[in-house]
């Protein structure tokens, strides 16, 4: 507690007043205090850096899942854009063959009404 003064001789009865006792143990509880508090600080630094991390991994995820779902709608539009495609495809030969089958029934009867 820091109650004597190291310069003076061993050996000697030691006096202490009530004021400086008083003085030592507001000390030593400021001291206390005082580590409490850089406990306190530590420990908040701590865990503000866990809800950080936490805050961060959530927006990561986030990202993740928005980008996923873009990607998704991305394919889902590819694929009926294909789809698309493929029955105008089909509705072209479609055409085509009835076309070319009235044709042929044409080029029948004319050969037909020519004989």
């Amino acid at each position: 507690m820091y109650l004597y003064n190291p310069e003076e001789k061993e050996g000697q009865a030691l006096f202490f007043s009530p004021a400086k006792i008083t003085r030592c143990r507001d000390r030593a509880e400021s001291e206390k205090q005082a580590e409490q508090q850089r406990k306190q600080i530590a420990s908040d630094k701590k865990l503000q850096r866990v809800i950080t991390r936490d805050e961060k991994a959530y927006k990561t995820e986030e990202k993740r899942i928005v980008r996923d779902l873009a990607r998704q709608a991305a394919r889902e539009e590819l694929a009926y854009e294909k789809a698309e495609r493929q029955a105008i495809r089909e509705a072209k030969k479609a055409q085509k063959t009835t076309e070319a089958a009235k044709r042929r029934l044409n080029v029948a009867k004319v050969k037909t009404h020519r004989i």
